[in-house]
């Protein structure tokens, strides 16, 4: 034990020794409404056992046989939050909420909250929830969520957390904790600077201010301190103490009967109201920020002493020997027989074993099980109705489809929905639809619900009637002609089978097609011709380009603005026929696949900014919130942290949430909640909680009427480097529909955080080679795409062009001139960028000894650089060459052309690599 923790366990013997008993009395008389002496005694264990885990904590560390020592001293008052709230409630602690942690476990059958601390803190592999990979506070079975100290990056999780549970009970999606569930999430003052903080309760008071449920309690627990910066005195107080929408509750974590009766009523209000409250928590730190923390290099030795004189463990034995619940040797009694058993454990968990491989080490970041995900992505057993939607409040309930075998998630049954309210009722006259489905009272959309009631019901939204199909806003699209791409197929010519499931056969267009490659040559040299057949346009500037003009008259590579703006008119909108084998665009493709699974699968929620009444700034999901309601299909606020902090929360809540970030660019602005938060969710809990996801993107360059950077990001590497991320790329409808897809019910069997990226530039492009030929438009059939395979285009043994996304097509066209001159090549998709189809791409790189790397995003961090990298550990011996965007930002205008991957620079880089040339 260090001397700082010495002095306080001394300081705390000494003073209860000191204390003058008092007559006694019966544990069952209440010290406070609600608190009687026997409730004061079992909250005193819990936070003596707290303060012994720090000290134990403190022991280990100095014996160099623990690794984490950031206390809770001082914070001991949050065990008022555990007797307040129900087991049921879950709960985003924050990471100083150990008696909050004890208190709440050690009423769980089989939990040992002593041991289970311990294991965390020497890292060990028992460790009941995170499996020795991080010391954090969590159980399962105790409904506590483990948070990382992170600075505030939970927050929008719990605000996504509230708001699911409420939206759950509504749609009859069935989750682990009770309709009337209060979401608890505590953090430190300092954190509540943070602008994921500040951010997460606007979310939180502006969802509620449209009526919508938000039951949730921000615990702020104040110390006054960040590490060592000082937060002003009254600050908290003053930044949330008066925020219209958001109930403020104060109490002192040194008293614990002003803790717990602030505690209770705070959580009271929450539950009947259904709408947020804040409680500032007052505390003090003791033992400094962590174990390694000198504080008394930047803190006064009189604020440390005041700190010290306001110990809440010393101040809960006084209360109890002030009552006469407890003698001051009754109090020791109990703090060494807890002392001891902590010190025991301490020594016998020291020996666990830890993680030994890096096997074991990310076992919970990526689980795959494909032939479950497969037998999801094929199973058309509608879960639900098609007419269970929000648009028909009187559906009959349903019975959910069988879950894939093994699956530890299984798929939820509707219940019956709340009949809507009479034309003419009260309740029909004075409610107005908001952005996310449920009605506001017009007169007073903050008014309160009477107490001891929670709104369980609100009026379903007065849409039109569900259709039995996405209405075409143009006429089908022809059968493509000669001139289509090459019938592509699934990398791989022996697809390996799955268990008990049988290979699939290779995906084709339905379509013959010509091959990319010309007549065959007899010549030896890969450069039979060095005529093309036809002049090589100058595609170093794309708006230039005639052989890839589509019906709007714009370029693949540089569409114009009527075809892929935000503003494009309503015969470029997404949806399209729902008969057999239409073939759609890419942005029709999508939308009709989300139609498809909102129909099948209710527990699947599409949202974003500007997703539901405007159908998104590209028309992807239009009609999609008039088919299937408010409730399902919603507009978020415009903070891209809260839309998908609202996808971590719900799915924990049940549901497979569908989130859209408007544009690649915009995702940076809240990366932490995919790095910090989905990603490390189930490696910080051992694959316990998962967080389900497919985050849609409309990403990369290309544009020519709505350009700038912002709009035309290409930068993932972000996104790739994160641990366990499934990275999607789709570039055809057919892949898009068949990916999506994939990615959905990855998400919902293995809990799979998904990033699909959506090129923007082939949104609406119908033609490949010539204007009118229409060959980029697909048939989005059921054909399954496994994660993790690619899709190769010809077979040619000269060339292998790999690319993706935007680049896909433009390897076409150059695979097609090529081929006029003798080169045969083949272009392989590779459709996923995390991860990377290796196998697929070591296959296609032997078969013709010459990769080139088509890649449309930066040189520095690009896709490029991980697929050659790959090729070399694989030991491919072949030539490896690369072409790539410009380490840039994306300029407006016909700048843009300087910087960005084009078709002239792919066929000038074949040509070298195929000649020799360097």
């Amino acid at each position: 034990m260090t001397d700082a923790g010495r002095e306080l366990d001394q300081r705390f013997r000494c003073e209860v020794a000191l204390a003058t008993p008092e007559p006694p009395s019966a544990e069952r008389e209440f010290l406070a409404p609600e608190l009687t002496g026997a409730d004061c005694l079992d909250l005193f264990d819990a936070q003596a056992t707290s303060r012994h885990l720090d000290l134990a904590a403190r022991r280990l560390g100095a014996a160099k046989r623990g690794f984490y020592s950031i206390g809770s001293s001082g914070h001991e008052g949050n065990v008022a939050l555990a007797f307040a709230l129900r087991d049921t409630d879950p709960v985003l602690p924050h990471y100083r909420s150990g008696a909050l942690y004890v208190q709440r476990t050690r009423g769980v059958p089989g939990l040992n909250p002593i041991r289970d601390v311990l294991l965390g803190v020497v890292a060990a592999a028992a460790d009941p929830i995170s499996g020795g990979r991080h010391k954090v506070f969590g159980s399962k079975r105790a409904h506590i969520i483990p948070q990382t100290s992170t600075i505030a990056s939970q927050l929008p999780r719990a605000v996504g957390l509230a708001f699911a549970v409420d939206r759950a009970a509504r749609l009859g999606i069935t989750n682990e904790w009770p309709s009337d569930a209060v979401v608890l999430c505590g953090f430190g003052d300092a954190s509540a600077n943070h602008s994921t903080a500040v951010g997460a309760v606007n979310t939180a008071t502006h969802t509620a201010r449209q009526g919508i449920g938000m039951p949730i309690l921000f615990v702020c627990e104040d110390n006054g301190i960040g590490i060592s910066v000082p937060t002003p005195p009254g600050w908290i107080e003053d930044a949330y103490g008066n925020r219209t929408g958001l109930q403020y509750f104060e109490a002192d974590g040194g008293d614990l009967r002003d803790a717990v009766t602030t505690a209770i009523a705070a959580t009271r209000w929450v539950r009947t109201r259904r709408a947020p409250a804040f409680l500032r928590l007052r505390t003090v730190r003791l033992l400094g920020h962590a174990g390694s923390d000198m504080e008394s290099a930047y803190r006064r030795s009189t604020d440390i002493a005041a700190d010290l004189g306001r110990d809440p463990v010393l101040a809960t034995a006084r209360l109890l020997i002030a009552a006469g619940v407890a003698t001051p040797p009754g109090v020791l009694a109990r703090y060494d027989a807890i002392a001891r058993e902590v010190a025991d454990t301490a020594e016998t968990v020291s020996y666990e074993a830890t993680l030994g491989s890096a096997i074991e080490v990310i076992a919970p970041l990526a689980p795959s099980r494909p032939e479950f995900v497969r037998a999801d992505v094929l199973d058309t057993t509608p879960m639900a109705s098609a007419a269970a939607s929000e648009v028909d409040a009187a559906s009959e309930p349903t019975t959910a489809r069988p879950s894939a075998p093994g699956l530890n998630t299984p798929r939820a049954a509707w219940d019956t929905k709340p009949a809507a309210p009479q034309a003419g009722s009260d309740a029909a006259s004075k409610t107005t639809t908001t952005n996310m489905g449920d009605s506001v009272p017009l007169t007073n959309a903050d008014a309160p619900a009477a107490a001891g009631t929670k709104k369980t019901t609100h009026p379903t939204e007065a849409e039109a009637p569900p259709q039995s199909a996405i209405t075409q806003d143009e006429t089908a699209a022809p059968a493509t002609d000669p001139t289509t791409p090459p019938a592509p197929t699934t990398a791989g010519t022996t697809p390996p089978t799955e268990a008990g499931v049988p290979a699939q056969p290779a995906i084709t267009n339905k379509k013959a097609a010509a091959p990319i490659t010309g007549p065959s040559t007899t010549s030896s040299s890969p450069i039979a011709s060095t005529k093309p057949s036809a002049p090589l346009a100058d595609y170093s500037t794309p708006t230039t380009s005639t052989a890839a003009r589509t019906k709007t008259g714009a370029s693949v590579a540089d569409p114009d603005a009527s075809s892929t703006s935000p503003t494009a008119s309503a015969k470029n909108a997404a949806p399209a026929t729902d008969s057999a084998g239409a073939p759609r665009t890419l942005a029709q493709a999508i939308n009709h696949t989300l139609a498809l699974m909102l129909e099948h699968s209710p527990d699947l929620l599409v949202f974003g900014e500007d997703v539901g009444r405007k159908g998104g700034v590209y028309g992807v999901t239009k009609t999609l919130r008039r088919r299937f309601g408010a409730r399902r299909v919603f507009d978020t606020l415009l903070d891209e942290q809260s839309v998908l902090g609202t996808a971590l929360g719900a799915g924990l809540a049940g549901f497979v949430p569908v989130p859209e970030i408007q544009y690649l660019a915009y995702v940076h602005n809240a990366a932490d909640q995919l790095r910090g938060e989905a990603a490390t969710l189930s490696f910080f809990s051992a694959g316990q909680y998962r967080n389900p996801m497919v985050v849609r993107i409309a990403g990369y360059a290309y544009q020519k009427g709505f350009g700038g950077h912002f709009h035309n990001d290409n930068s993932v590497a972000a996104l790739r480097d994160i641990p366990g991320l499934v990275v999607a790329s789709p570039a055809r409808a057919d892949d898009a529909a068949a990916m999506l897809r994939t990615c959905v019910s990855a998400a919902r069997v293995d809990g799979r955080v998904c990033v699909f990226l959506e090129p923007i530039a082939l949104y609406h492009t119908r033609d490949l080679h010539e204007d009118g030929d229409e060959g980029w438009l697909a048939a989005t059939d059921t054909e399954h795409v496994e994660l993790g395979r690619a899709r190769v285009y010809g077979a040619g043994t000269d060339l292998t062009i790999v690319s993706f996304a935007n680049g896909v097509p433009m390897s076409l066209r150059v695979a097609q001139r090529l081929s006029a001159r003798g080169v045969r090549v083949r272009v392989l998709d590779l459709r996923w960028l995390a991860p990377l189809p290796i196998d697929d791409l070591r296959e296609h790189a032997e078969a013709t000894g010459r990769v080139l790397v088509a890649d449309e995003t930066r040189r520095s961090g690009g896709v490029s650089e991980a697929v050659c990298t790959a090729m070399i550990d694989t030991g491919f011996a072949g030539r490896i060459a690369r072409v790539t965007s410009a380490d840039s930002f994306v300029p407006l205008g016909p700048a843009a052309t300087a910087v960005l991957l084009n078709e002239t620079m792919i066929e000038e880089a074949a040509l070298r690599l195929v000649s020799g040339a360097r």
